[in-house]
């Protein structure tokens, strides 16, 4: 899962919200697992999937080397990976 909100809707709710609602749509139809990841760098980012009841399993790294995402400008290559079950869904109460 990923999602991207101009600057000046940040702040609003309208990530979380919008995450919210897709999560309930795919586990309400028989999804198991769902997964999300993002910059390691983009806070936000990382408390709207929290918020939602996504749990962190752990930290990656471009393969490719930071050459690469230099090349493309995309900053650092660190990216955090998130996942949840449904039953945890449930559990989170959403």
């Amino acid at each position: 899962m990923r999602f991207t909100l101009a600057p000046r809707r940040h702040g609003h709710g309208y990530a979380t919200e919008a995450v919210r609602g897709m999560l309930h749509h795919l586990f309400a139809r028989g999804l198991h697992r769902a997964s999300a990841d993002c910059d390691a760098r983009d806070s936000a980012s990382v408390r709207v999937l929290e918020q939602v009841g996504f749990h962190r399993d752990g930290q990656t790294t471009d393969p490719l080397g930071p050459q690469y995402s230099r090349a493309i400008d995309t900053g650092p290559d660190d990216t955090l990976v998130f996942s949840m079950t449904a039953s945890q869904w449930r559990q989170h109460g959403s």
